[in-house]
């Protein structure tokens, strides 16, 4: 519990709750920053993807997730060429090149996701002694 009488929040009204819930917020979103910093980034991606797929598995929390992340807006869908997208929100290419995560993307709200690796022509490979996929 945070203690509002601390000099950080000096100024503040006595009921700005609302402010110190952004601030707990915060604080959580750096401490979680500072912790998956420690480890290598691929390492880190394939964690908390696989924590996201495990919670995406279960339908309360699938259903807890699209409350919090999808958006359900009319306003917010758009058709392209053919395409209807429910929003405009994707992500690029590289992130989820073998489609092992598109269950919990959509869950998260993304309107739509870029994958594969497939191109007209051979690419010289590029080794990254780190990356394991």
């Amino acid at each position: 519990m945070l203690d509002t009488k601390d000099k950080f929040f000096k100024g503040l009204p006595q009921n700005a709750t609302v402010k110190v819930d952004y601030l707990r917020r915060v604080m959580i979103y750096k401490l979680l920053r500072n912790l998956l910093f420690l480890f290598p980034p691929e390492a880190v991606h394939h964690f908390t993807m696989g924590f996201i797929n495990l919670l995406a598995s279960n339908a309360p929390c699938r259903r807890l997730l699209r409350k919090l992340f999808s958006v359900h807006a009319a306003v917010a869908e758009k058709e392209f060429a053919g395409l209807n997208f429910k929003n405009l929100i994707g992500l690029a290419a590289g992130f989820d090149k073998n489609a092992r995560y598109l269950q919990s993307l959509e869950t998260m709200g993304f309107g739509f996701v870029e994958i594969g690796t497939v191109t007209p022509l051979r690419k010289k490979e590029i080794r990254n002694p780190g990356y394991s996929d």
